[in-house]
């Protein structure tokens, strides 16, 4: 697995709240397992919950450039699959 790009935020509160984003170079095996461990599912939510502020970097094309997946398990698990690339840009978050 080859990590583009990532940002992490994490809060300092006493209650672990998080927000991650991450672009993987195209990769079927994590997608794979992503897919059956989160239950993933087609998506036409392009717009990313922001507790911290989106990093210009993901995501950086308009939405009909994306195959965008999310969870049946995590609200606020999702993965966009540039059509190109087919690099994987993944985020998620917990409040």
């Amino acid at each position: 697995m080859t990590i583009v790009n990532s940002k992490i935020w994490v809060s300092s509160h006493w209650s672990y709240e998080f927000q991650s984003f991450m672009e993987v170079k195209s990769n079927k095996k994590l997608l794979d397992a992503f897919e059956k461990q989160y239950e993933l599912e087609d998506s036409q939510e392009f717009e990313v919950i922001e507790i911290t502020e989106k990093p210009k970097w993901f995501t950086p094309k308009t939405e009909e450039h994306y195959i965008i997946k999310k969870s049946n398990l995590y609200n606020d698990f999702r993965i966009f699959i540039d059509k190109q690339t087919k690099n994987l840009f993944i985020t998620c978050s917990q409040l």
